[in-house]
């Protein structure tokens, strides 16, 4: 049997194998938790990435659709462009190019209002040519505004005489803009020069109300080709009238001097046929003397009326010679009166 101090050895060596075997366990433990740990890291790594990943996708989704929200935009406001053009190119009456710009041609370009103005150099002002999306009151209202505030309406010559296209987000001036989004009422404009080689030049407007309409360059590089080519159809008009003005001048002067040819025609049918009377007359005149002094020079040569003498005869010979010569240039005379005359 063990005694007391055996027994304290054994429970104490029991207990230091307990603590050792818990120690170690703990150990294996800690590692297993250090593992699990650095797999749980690893995974909230990978977790993080696929977040970020997802973000990423979501924005280049976001990206995507925007950029193909714009693209359609952009194709159907050229679709819209190519169909307004050939409907502006259908016409060369200047009053009658504008009208040809309708609301549904501006609303598939992403507007609903549009104004077109002339400069007018009589005047000295702006004349309204295109009035889309404003009632009368509206337009009055623009018109006198225009007329009444003359520093930010030489802002307006200003784009014209410097051939500049300028819209809400690129106007510099921003006092001026804020006066233009009051004056036609929108929330994004855009105002592009009407520039035509000869004659009055001009300013068009689009503008929309829709505040989460946005424009951009592309909406402004639409927009100064479509006043491009008003500017040309007003050039094309002008030069037709010119053209058509000079033709008529052309076909008045041809009328009037075709009149006086006529005229002066009529006069030399009349100054001829008198000729030709007076030739006739004067050869028939002719013929009766010429014919008595051919007939007594005839007989004098004859001797018939006594001897003559040599000189004399030589004489008689030239008059009866000369006489003959005179009657051939009569009856040729005659001839020419009776050619000219039909006969």
């Amino acid at each position: 049997m063990l005694g007391g101090e055996g027994i304290i050895n054994l429970l104490g060596g029991g207990s230091l194998l307990v603590i050792i075997f818990l120690v170690i366990a703990l150990i294996q433990k800690m590692e297993k938790i250090r593992r699990l740990q650095a797999a749980v890291n690893k995974l909230q790594r990978s977790l993080d990435e696929m977040d970020e990943q997802a973000k990423l996708i979501v924005r280049i989704d976001m990206e995507l659709n925007k950029t193909q929200e714009e693209l359609d935009k952009k194709i159907s406001g050229l679709y819209a462009l190519q169909r307004l053009s050939r409907e502006i190119s259908t016409t060369l009456e200047e009053s009658q190019i504008f009208k040809r710009i309708d609301a549904d041609y501006l609303n598939d370009m992403g507007f609903e209002k549009s104004c077109g103005f002339l400069w007018n150099a009589g005047e000295k002002k702006l004349l309204l040519k295109i009035n889309i999306g404003y009632s009368l009151d509206e337009r009055k209202s623009i018109e006198s505004a225009l007329d009444i505030n003359r520093e930010k309406y030489s802002g307006l010559i200003n784009l014209i005489r410097n051939e500049k296209t300028a819209s809400s987000i690129s106007l510099s001036d921003s006092v001026l803009k804020e006066w233009l989004k009051q004056l036609f009422g929108v929330e994004s404009f855009i105002f592009s020069p009407i520039l035509p080689k000869e004659g009055d030049k001009g300013l068009l407007f689009v503008g929309t109300e829709n505040t989460e309409t946005i424009i951009n360059e592309g909406d402004e590089e639409l927009i100064t080709i479509l006043s491009n080519q008003l500017g040309q159809a007003l050039e094309n008009a002008r030069l037709f009238e010119k053209t058509w003005h000079a033709q008529q001048n052309l076909e008045n002067k041809v009328e009037e001097r075709t009149r006086d040819l006529t005229s002066a025609l009529k006069e030399v049918k009349i100054i001829n046929k008198r000729k030709t009377d007076f030739i006739s007359s004067v050869s028939h005149e002719l013929r009766t003397p010429l014919t008595s002094i051919k007939g007594y020079a005839s007989i004098l040569l004859t001797g018939k009326l006594g001897a003559v003498p040599p000189d004399i005869k030589v004489r008689l010979d030239k008059i009866n010679r000369h006489s003959d010569e005179l009657v051939h240039m009569v009856n040729e005379l005659l001839d020419i009166a009776r050619i000219e005359s039909g006969k």
